[in-house]
């Protein structure tokens, strides 16, 4: 075979290779892609200890294909499983039957963070295409998510004056104790996140003049209620919008069963009753042979408050891991306190 023939042969090859290409190589001819990272922007951030949220941006003109869109994590985050949202039906040229998606694709990878785990490494993978008739190559990028602490806690605690102030007025400048360099700020709040992404806020404020009151506040999607001032607001349901009323007749309508067969003997005692029925409640399970209501690691976790608060205040208002004492046995645990009237 002579040396033109190999020639020719290799170039009418090449002319069927060419023509054998799907139509879209034809257009990329006209069409210039912009860099895919601008066209399909890539984001991933935890929202909780055992879920991570992907998000693609997608610009006008584009689209993903679902088939081709996978996320992998590695050994910090074990279990790890992609749940995509369905797509729009799409009859492509080369894949059949697809799903794509436009404008935003938003991924939940769920799975268990490994002991100790602060962050994993996702490997994600994606082909998208424009309507121009071109598509990119598959992609693959790699992402370092970092991963929430099962719970934190930080305390704050401002300058203490309310102490000293009060050895003075109550005894004289010439006291022992007014010399006393007190630690205790006059006010700390203490700011505890949760697993689940609820927030407790606690505030120790017994050092300066106030009228007694617990405090109490709580908050959820659809309303507030606030102990100071008695009153209670629930959206859609309240008389007027944005506007307080009182709490009395939702009370009426739902106390609870355990408060409405013993407030006569609760009534009296400490904290607006809860003493009472704390100790109604230990005595009743231990005479039942049942499990304590509130348990030991109840306790401990009650307890570990006020020594991180201050080893918090101390470093600076650092925000120190919570210590899990039931070691993930939380997860799933009963709560078995206060479910009837018996306890």
């Amino acid at each position: 075979m002579t040396a033109s023939t190999i020639r020719l042969r290799r170039w009418l090859a090449g002319l069927a290779l060419l023509l054998a290409l799907p139509a879209t190589s034809a257009v990329a001819q006209d069409f210039e892609l912009p860099p895919v990272d601008e066209v399909f922007v890539l984001s991933a951030q935890a929202t909780a200890p055992d879920r991570i949220e992907v998000r693609w941006r997608i610009a006008d003109g584009y689209y993903l294909y679902r088939h081709r869109t996978s996320v992998k994590a590695d050994a910090a985050f074990t279990g790890a499983t992609m749940a995509l949202p369905k797509g729009k039906a799409y009859r492509d040229e080369f894949f059949g039957d697809v799903e794509t998606y436009r404008k935003e694709l938003l991924g939940t990878l769920t799975g268990t963070p490994a002991a100790g785990a602060s962050a994993t490494t996702l490997t994600v993978k994606f082909q998208g295409c424009a309507d121009a008739g071109v598509c990119y190559p598959p992609q693959t990028r790699t992402l370092k998510v970092a991963l929430p602490g099962e719970a934190g806690a930080g305390g704050f605690g401002c300058k203490a004056r309310g102490l000293h102030d009060y050895v003075v007025k109550n005894g004289s400048a010439d006291h022992p104790n007014a010399e006393v360099k007190f630690a205790l700020g006059d006010v700390v709040n203490t700011m505890i996140g949760c697993t689940n992404g609820e927030t407790i806020m606690l505030c120790h404020d017994t050092s300066l003049p106030r009228p007694y009151s617990l405090g109490f506040r709580v908050q959820g999607t659809e309303g507030l209620w606030m102990d100071v001032n008695k009153s209670i607001y629930l959206e859609g349901k309240s008389p007027q919008p944005h506007r307080w009323e009182p709490a009395e007749g939702w009370f009426a309508k739902y106390d609870h069963p355990l408060w409405k067969r013993y407030a006569d003997l609760a009534a009296g005692a400490g904290h607006g009753g809860m003493d009472w029925f704390v100790i109604h409640a230990f005595v009743e399970a231990l005479k039942a042979k049942a499990p304590m209501p509130i348990d030991i690691y109840d306790a401990l976790a009650w307890s570990a408050i006020t020594p991180l608060s201050e080893q918090s205040i101390a470093e600076g208002n650092r925000t120190l891991d919570f210590p899990d004492f039931t070691r993930g046995q939380w997860r799933t645990r009963k709560p078995i306190f206060a479910l009837n009237d018996a306890y």
